[in-house]
């Protein structure tokens, strides 16, 4: 079995890749740039997450149009045609990771700093109505959100 570098080691190359990509992009798709980005990309992101669990989402028979549209960009970007290959690449992310978004969405929308700009699901406030409300009639609130975090939080830290 071959050893591999330890996570810090992904999350590097990960970083740097992301760099890399953004600064070709930022210089009107400088196609070196942006090759150097996605090779540490696509060899850190395995690193991190292990290449056993990578090899099997991506060979999932529901991931394999994303997987071979995102090889197909990737492949697009190392034989120099930068903009065609990211869109073409976009595309393929899009198809394999698609069905996280409204998960992160939900996620985001419940962080205290989005809510107390206006911008997610101000959770606090309607549960705060709802305990005052359920406190005259003397039944305990239900049970919130599965994943609401003040679930899981002291009360003082909110």
């Amino acid at each position: 079995s071959i050893p591999l570098p330890d996570r810090k080691t992904g999350v590097i190359m990960c970083a740097a890749g992301a760099a890399f990509s953004m600064l070709g992009v930022s210089l009107f798709f400088e196609k070196n740039l942006i090759r150097l980005g996605n090779i540490l990309l696509v060899f850190g992101a395995p690193i991190v997450v292990g290449p056993k669990r990578v090899s099997s989402y991506l060979m999932n028979p529901s991931k394999l149009r994303g997987s071979i549209i995102f090889g197909l960009g990737f492949f697009l970007i190392l034989s120099g045609h930068p903009l065609l290959g990211t869109v073409v690449e976009l595309f393929g992310f899009f198809n394999l990771f698609g069905n996280l978004f409204p998960f992160l969405g939900a996620m985001l929308s419940r962080l205290p700093i989005l809510s107390s700009l206006g911008l997610g699901n101000d959770s606090s406030r309607d549960r705060s109505q709802q305990q005052a409300s359920s406190a005259g009639s003397g039944s305990a609130p239900p049970f919130g959100d599965p994943l609401d975090p003040r679930d899981f939080m002291p009360r003082d830290y909110y």
